[in-house]
This record gives C-alpha cells, structure tokens and sequence, in this order.
C-alpha cells in the first residue's frame, strides 16, 4: 500500500527433482495496481430554485452552480438538466455564467468544455409547471456533470449527480371558488340580474355556463360571472337552475340557483330584492 494505490502480486515457491538431485526455485507474477476511490476528483455541485410550491402555470427558476474546488484540470465537462415530465423548459431561458445558451433543455447534453481548479459556473434555467407530476404530489429535479480527468491510473471517466430539489404541488382537484348555493328573490315578470363572486386561486379565468336550466324562465350568463334570470310571464313560485363554473387547472365546481319569484308588492316599502 503506497499513497493512494495498493499492488498485489503472487510469489510462489517449490521444489522439484532434477538430474543433479532436489532442487528449490520461486516464481513472482505480475502486478496489478489497484487505486482507491481517494483518486476520483470530484467538484461540488448544487442546485437551487426560486419555489418550493407551486400551482400549475407557475414558472419556476433554477440555478445549478458547479464549482471545481480541486488541483486537477477536469476535462470534457457535460452538464445535463434533468427536467421531470409535468414541468416543461422554457425556451430561452437557459443561461451558462450570465450568456444566453443556444441549446435548450430538457435532459440534453450542454459541453462546458474544461474547468481549472476554482473554475466555477453558474447554469439558470426556467421551467413551467405544466401539468401534474407523474406519481405523487412532487416534482423531482436534478442534473449530471458528466467528466474526464488525469489521475494515477489514466484518464478516467466519471458522472456525479447533484442534490435533489423537491417541489410540491396540490394535485388534488378542488372547487376553484367559494360559493354556496344562493336563494334570489324577484317578482312576477321581472327580470334578475346578479353577479357570482368567485375566488379564483388559478392563474387562469374561470369559464361560466348554465348547466341546467331553470322549468319556468330562462337563464343566461357571461364570462364576467353575471347572470339573468327572467320568468315565464305570471309565473309564481320557486324556479331552480345551475351554473357551471370551469378552471382549466384545477376543475369545477356547480353553483345551484333558487330563485322565489312572488307577487309585486302593495307598497315599496315590502320591496325586496336581496338574497339569502
């Protein structure tokens, strides 16, 4: 054993008869070196991101820094972004050391060419949450620095795999809004005209539909959440309908109208028109 390396040969000695009587001879194969895994240089690797939650249509930014905090020149540098499926790369975003890259990810091989000892770079790129992760609620990212370099025992090859940043997501569908079902009031052939007000915890819009129309009036909504109702002429009583309210990324979820149409009233005083 010698530093960082251990030589292992097999000696053998015998003895055997000859002419001129019992004679004794030995015998030494090859060596073989073998190294230790001290030999592996290895520079430091970290990857980092701007989110650690995020709904879909959010963009997220990563920044991989590899730092070559050895006394060995490494050679042939591949760098490899391994985006997870569900996240998609953006195109444009990646840049090496402040300098836009041509080449856009993912999981493509980028040659950073040689590093000397403290070389250092920084890689950003940019990623939307596009869709959910495969498995689970978690998208896993990473990337791979794949090198040469000059040791003891030649040109090695190796590939070295950075920290794993874990970005969570809410994969379960949910009602975008908070609604309840709501009762309206209005008299006989007079129309209603009401505006839902719904929290949207998406990027994207919400999209309003009737989804079941009312048996004694007609119903009709906009994109902007506001609704009219009208009733059949002299009808009287309690009519029903539904509104679909749709996200793209999170679902939907049914809005259920009660409107009590009554008799106009005597005096304005009895005049009402708020709702439940």
């Amino acid at each position: 054993n010698t530093g960082n390396s251990y030589t292992n040969s097999v000696n053998v000695t015998y003895e055997y008869q000859s002419a001129s009587g019992e004679n004794s001879a030995n015998i030494t194969s090859n060596s073989i070196v073998t190294y230790s895994p001290s030999i592996i240089i290895k520079p430091t690797l970290n990857l980092a991101a701007n989110l650690t939650f995020v709904v879909l249509g959010d963009t997220i930014t990563f920044t991989a820094t590899i730092t070559n905090n050895t006394s060995t020149l490494i050679n042939n540098a591949i760098f490899r972004a391994e985006i997870p499926t569900g996240l998609s790369y953006i195109a444009g975003t990646l840049t090496i050391n402040g300098t836009p890259y041509p080449t856009s990810p993912p999981n493509v091989d980028i040659d950073l060419g040689a590093m000397n000892p403290s070389d250092s770079f920084t890689i950003k790129y940019s990623a939307t949450a596009a869709s959910p992760p495969t498995t689970g609620s978690t998208y896993s990212n990473f990337f791979t620095l794949t090198y040469t370099f000059n040791s003891p025992a030649g040109v090695l090859t190796n590939t070295l795999t950075s920290n794993t940043v874990n970005i969570t997501t809410n994969t379960v569908t949910i009602n975008p809004l908070t609604v309840k079902n709501i009762i309206y009031r209005t008299y006989k052939n007079i129309s209603l005209e009401e505006k839902i007000i719904a929290g949207n915890i998406s990027k994207n819009s919400i999209s309003y539909s009737i989804q079941t129309s009312p048996s004694n009036g007609y119903a009709s909504i906009n994109q902007t959440g506001t609704f009219k109702y009208t009733p059949k002429v002299n009808f009287l009583g309690t009519d029903t309908f539904s509104i679909l309210l749709s996200n793209s990324d999170i679902g939907s979820t049914t809005l259920n109208i009660s409107v009590v149409v009554t008799e106009f009233p005597d005096s304005l005083t009895n005049l009402n028109y708020c709702k439940k």
